[in-house]
């Protein structure tokens, strides 16, 4: 997921339908391996819900239809030209906003299955989905579904099923899965997956003991899914001090629609601090969907006019394109931004965890790198 690839969006499709006006051919590289490895199996994929027009232009069809019930991109494309030929496909989430805000349940069921989609995903709407599936069987039962069609459809799920059941898998040690394996695990994932996106020399990683440095992240009671892990995890601070870290200054501000710190003075992020009168070696920020919030967006302003000589680490969180609305202006290199950006996939514990070591040990070659190397 999510094809045919959701690189090239600024919208969350969450919240609304998203454009993916620069999609490139190389974005399909990844499924086009996927399909062709054969070890193991692809079973399935998933079909985003977005706009792409110039693929549509490519391929002929109507630009308009959305991916998921445009019968261009999962027949034409995924199936015929990729080689999924009969291969399980998913739709996304159909109660997301890409889709919700703009086709009624019923009807956005029956295009996303006309198109070529076999299962229909509701996450978290259980009365929504058996609403969907009783209006469904009531076509079916009239002869307004194709029942040949639902049949294949059916058939592909069963396949995949009995294929995945053939699959030989390794025996796990019950007591081997333990919290603790499954952080390590998650762990090296999130080492392999951090990207150094800009590195503006000379870098202020690493970060120590002895560098006077502040650190801005989300206040993570307000990330309703990330709660829990408070009760298993320390918070980011937490593995900063199991690195050797601390900052000298520290905020967690908080996040819209969820926080009552964002009424009313809290809303336009004015009385958060910036420690102006503190000289700071660095300033670690950590973004969280700030393409979405522009309190967010200014406390960052203010925070880098206030430090105009601080060396700035931009942390995104599970959206790399916070770099294109959180700018540092013209830095002492003559390069706009920050001067180190690195992603992370999410906020979960692992993540918090690489990002400490990260800071305080960066990988080997990390600062060394030169300035024809990176901006290419």
């Amino acid at each position: 997921k999510h094809f045919p690839g959701h690189g090239s969006g600024t919208v969350d499709s969450h919240l609304d339908l998203p454009v993916f006006g620069n999609w490139q051919p190389d974005e399909a590289d990844p499924y086009t391996e996927l399909i062709h490895n054969q070890d193991p199996v692809l079973g399935a994929v998933l079909v985003a819900h977005g706009l792409y027009p110039a693929l549509c232009e490519r391929l002929g069809v109507d630009p308009s239809v959305v991916s998921s019930m445009n019968p261009g991109i999962i027949v034409q494309l995924l199936r015929d030209e990729l080689g999924f030929g009969n291969g399980l496909v998913f739709s996304d989430d159909m109660t997301m906003g890409a889709i919700g805000k703009h086709t009624d349940p019923e009807e956005a069921a029956l295009h996303v299955l006309d198109a070529g989609c076999d299962v229909l995903v509701y996450r978290q709407a259980q009365p929504l989905a058996w609403q969907v599936y009783s209006a469904l069987l009531k076509r079916l039962r009239q002869g307004k579904l194709d029942e040949q069609r639902i049949n294949e459809k059916a058939q592909r799920v069963w396949q995949t099923i009995q294929t995945l059941g053939a699959v030989d898998r390794p025996s796990f040690d019950e007591a081997a899965l333990s919290k603790t394996y499954c952080h390590d695990l998650a762990l090296g994932w999130v080492k392999q997956a951090m990207a150094e996106q800009h590195h503006y020399v000379p870098s202020p990683l690493p970060l120590s003991h002895k560098k006077t440095w502040a650190l801005v992240a989300p206040n993570q009671l307000d990330m309703v899914h990330y709660r829990d892990d408070l009760r298993q995890a320390p918070p980011l601070e937490g593995w900063l001090t199991q690195a050797g870290l601390k900052p000298a200054m520290h905020f967690n501000y908080p996040l819209p629609g969820v926080s009552r710190q964002r009424e009313p003075d809290g809303g336009s992020g004015s009385q958060w601090p910036v420690w102006a009168e503190h000289p700071l070696d660095a300033l670690v920020f950590v973004a969280f969907n700030a393409l979405l919030d522009e309190a967010q967006q200014r406390y960052y302003q203010r925070l880098v006019e206030a430090h105009p000589a601080t060396k700035v680490v931009l942390v995104s969180v599970g959206m790399p394109t916070d770099g294109q609305v959180l700018v540092s202006g013209q830095s002492q290199t003559g390069m706009m931004g920050p001067w180190v950006h690195l992603c992370l996939p999410s906020y979960r514990p692992a993540s918090q965890h690489a990002l400490a070591q990260w800071l305080g040990a960066p990988p080997k070659g990390f600062e060394s790198l030169s300035m024809a190397e990176t901006t290419g």
